[in-house]
């Protein structure tokens, strides 16, 4: 009945973001069922109380549901469910059974509940343990003779590798006995571990500084397997002894995959934390801690031969993460990401509280926080092991000849650039995306980082492009783009395209022959650490988030913002470098300069990708945020705003082959939105959509605002979603540009046919004016280009 469950879902997933459409998950709401009670009373403008918001939940638990007869049906289905249960010989479920997230485990084999899926143990399987040889391994083991002297072994099922002397203590590992109370830190190595079990142990011991900060980790929160890997050691310690005389609530650390983890984890269903890390940082982590640990002997790029190989201890990543994140819906598991909690440690600590059903103060929350700082947390010598291992690191120092970092180093995101080379960088980022291909797991490979290498490197190339149209020359050691799509859209075109386009590797982005002359200027542009940058394809949503990140960052200046013009407010960047002021003086003005001259918090917009803009975005490292918007409505868009500013003559099916084609200003908006799309988790990048700033105009500003520091009243958020309004928007001239609007309107062929600048600012508006043809073909490309990634795909 109803066909096939994916295609019913999917046909809504690809409209989720339609502003009539909230879509939910049952997971969700037995996991958080107070916030999808929320978010859907917003969706339907309703407004609930803590008191009436406990009622609901209360009226909606799983247990009054199932005792309330206008819902669950048992008096129509008594007599059904009788004669069934005679007909099929055995017991029949009542129409509300269980209401649990995993029920399945109780009814389906797991060959049955998917061949992919991670099969959950609670009972003996035959594990088998390989010792690796060959070259790769033999070279490891030599590079670590002071940790890896009984060789490596990989256990199946699993893939992951240990040393040798773990075949001991396994099975006291998997029979550890598991306490319902206990809450369980685990992760791959290098992960944000110490971070989490610091966080976890505070809050299932009210918060106990004194106590953390003068006990080591270690004995508060025990390294369960730990033990069964330095038996031979002479500071060997049985910590699955500690760990089991620890007291209730228990804090425990492991690193070991999910197969190879305690089998009562499955059945007493403890609270278990998972944290994953990006793979270069998580590597050259890991890296340092070989050198500091095991005296490693090589460099960074040959240490991440190892990694990719799964031939160091724990195994590959990528099984490890993805083994947890097949589970990240089960009610007893938490899925973090040490990105998260770089970008938006109050968020993950108060998300974590809730999942340990621990609440938290204000002034509690700033307390915990400031602890977990890494500052913090680096001059904590409970947790920093600085003492400790101090002998170890002098040691080090002296037998590697160089420089050895402390167990705790630097804790950054993107750190991986100071250690690994560019062609190794990107060498793990390819091995990354092959690892997660048919998952749907977020990839989390930091482009912005490459883009910083390209041009500090100066690798940056031009090439392409300069085509003139009358007379068909072409510049010199240039390739350029021919052929009758690009005649054909050049022919159609006034003002800034009369004198073809160039496109700049790396980037494909195809802009104007002009702009090969600032390009140094603008990858050298002095960017300020109050800065705060609006970046997005073109016809993405710009103006109107220039104009709410001007406010924000002005006190709500409304007579300001309705008085001045916005391009003197927040000037286009990279806009002077397009005009040539040769031909078009009247519309030549130094934009850089008046970007460099703005007094701060300086608010400046640009469409530059990723790896075209200022080079010291990526170390000044100010506020960037950027803007996507669904292919078809930009299409669209940005067809009428070719009418508009370019004096475009031809039909809408040309222009759409020329966006397809990538030859239009800016060049493809999947190359410009996947760029930012898999940087969003930097802390200093906020990722928006135009769809989500229609659906919800108050939840994106008071993302925004927050974000950027800032804090709204009732009132000024009201104020401020007003002023936003479209209608507010297309009648205030200091944004709707409407002074350009006679540039063409004199034009042969387009007279009185010209669309304001601000036009309909709707989601789907493309249905009016694309054919199903067309849009059926924008879908298809859009769909091609999206493939590998997990970047949403709307329709």
């Amino acid at each position: 009945g109803f066909g096939n469950i994916w295609d019913h879902i999917l046909g809504f997933w690809k409209v989720r973001h339609e502003p009539n459409v909230l879509f939910n998950t049952f997971e969700e709401m037995k996991k958080d069922l107070p916030g999808v009670v929320k978010r859907t009373a917003d969706f339907l403008g309703h407004s609930l109380t803590s008191e009436q918001l406990d009622r609901l939940c209360d009226h909606l638990s799983f247990e009054s549901m199932k005792k309330n007869k206008t819902v669950s049906h048992e008096d129509e289905f008594n007599e059904i469910k009788d004669k069934q249960t005679v007909e099929l010989k055995g017991e029949v479920q009542p129409f509300m059974r269980k209401g649990q997230v995993g029920g399945w485990k109780s009814d389906l084999s797991p060959q049955a509940a998917n061949k992919e899926a991670i099969s959950i143990q609670t009972s003996d399987i035959e594990f088998k343990f390989e010792l690796l040889k060959g070259p790769l391994a033999e070279k490891y083991s030599k590079a670590n003779s002071h940790h890896i002297h009984d060789g490596l072994v990989k256990i199946t099922p699993s893939g992951c590798c240990l040393p040798s002397r773990y075949q001991n203590h396994f099975q006291d590992v998997l029979n550890f006995k598991v306490r319902p109370d206990d809450v369980w830190v685990v992760t791959y190595p290098k992960c944000g571990t110490t971070w989490t079990q610091e966080l976890a142990w505070l809050l299932i011991n009210d918060l106990d500084f004194e106590t953390a900060k003068n006990t080591p980790l270690i004995k508060r929160a025990p390294f369960l397997e730990f033990g069964s890997l330095t038996e031979n050691s002479p500071k060997h310690v049985d910590t699955l002894q500690i760990a089991d005389n620890l007291k209730s609530p228990r804090s425990i650390k492991s690193h070991l995959p999910v197969e190879l983890l305690p089998k009562q984890l499955w059945t007493v269903k403890p609270k278990i934390i998972y944290v994953a890390r990006e793979a270069k940082d998580a590597l050259v982590s890991a890296y340092h801690h070989h050198r500091l640990f095991f005296s490693f002997t090589e460099t960074c790029d040959e240490f991440a031969e190892y990694f990719m190989a799964g031939i160091v201890g724990f195994g590959s990543l990528w099984d490890h993460i993805l083994g947890f994140w097949k589970l990240r819906h089960e009610e007893n598991i938490l899925f973090n990401t040490f990105e998260d909690m770089k970008k938006d440690l109050p968020g993950v600590v108060k998300r974590t509280a809730d999942f340990l059903g621990r609440s938290l103060t204000s002034d509690q929350l700033e307390k915990l926080c400031d602890h977990l700082s890494f500052q913090s947390m680096k001059n904590n010598k409970a947790v920093s092991h600085e003492e400790e291992f101090r002998a170890v690191k002098d040691k080090r120092k002296s037998e590697l000849n160089g420089e050895v970092q402390p167990f705790m180093r630097k804790g950054q995101v993107g750190g991986w650039k100071s250690d690994l080379s560019p062609e190794a960088a990107e060498k793990v980022d390819n091995w990354s995306r092959d690892k997660v291909k048919g998952t749907d797991y977020p990839s989390t490979v930091f482009l912005e980082s490459m883009a910083s290498f390209i041009c500090g490197t100066g690798l940056l190339q031009r090439s392409a492009v300069h085509r003139n149209i009358s007379t068909g020359e072409t510049s010199s050691h240039k390739e350029h783009l021919e052929g009758p799509l690009v005649e054909k859209l050049m022919k159609s075109m006034d003002w800034l395209y009369t004198s073809g386009v160039v496109k700049i590797t790396p980037s494909n982005c195809c802009l104007f022959p002009e702009y090969q002359k600032h390009l140094d200027s603008v990858r050298h542009f002095k960017v300020l650490p109050d800065d705060v940058w609006i970046v997005t394809y073109p016809k993405c949503g710009t103006t109107w988030t220039q104009e709410l990140i001007w406010l924000l960052l002005n006190d709500l200046d409304f007579n300001k913002a309705s008085s001045i013009n916005q391009i003197e407010r927040s000037p286009f960047f990279e806009f002077g470098c397009l005009v040539d002021k040769d031909v078009n003086s009247k519309y030549s003005v130094d934009t850089l300069k008046a970007s460099k001259e703005l007094k701060s918090p300086r608010c400046i917009k640009s469409h530059l990708p990723i790896e075209l803009l200022p080079e010291q975005l990526w170390t000044v490292k100010p506020k960037i945020i950027y803007v996507a918007r669904e292919a078809k409505d930009v299409a669209v868009s940005y067809y009428h705003h070719h009418r508009f500013f370019q004096g475009y003559t031809g039909i809408l099916d040309d222009f759409v082959e020329a966006y397809l084609a990538g030859i239009v200003a800016y060049g493809s908006i999947w190359d410009h939105i996947l760029g930012f799309w898999e940087v969003r988790h930097e802390p200093y990048i906020l990722f928006n959509t135009y769809e989500e700033m229609k659906k919800d105009l108050p939840g994106v500003i008071k993302k925004t605002a927050k974000f950027l520091g800032r804090s709204l009243n009732s009132e000024q958020m009201d104020q401020l979603c007003e002023y936003l309004s479209f209608e507010s928007m297309r009648k205030n001239p200091a944004v709707s540009h409407d002074e350009f609007r006679n540039i063409f309107e004199t034009k042969e062929g387009i007279k009185n046919e010209i669309q304001p600048f601000i036009r309909k600012g709707q989601v789907g508006g493309w249905k009016s004016e694309l054919t199903p043809e067309l849009a059926k073909k924008i879908d298809k490309w859009t769909e091609e280009r999206l493939e590998g990634t997990d970047y949403p795909f709307l329709s």
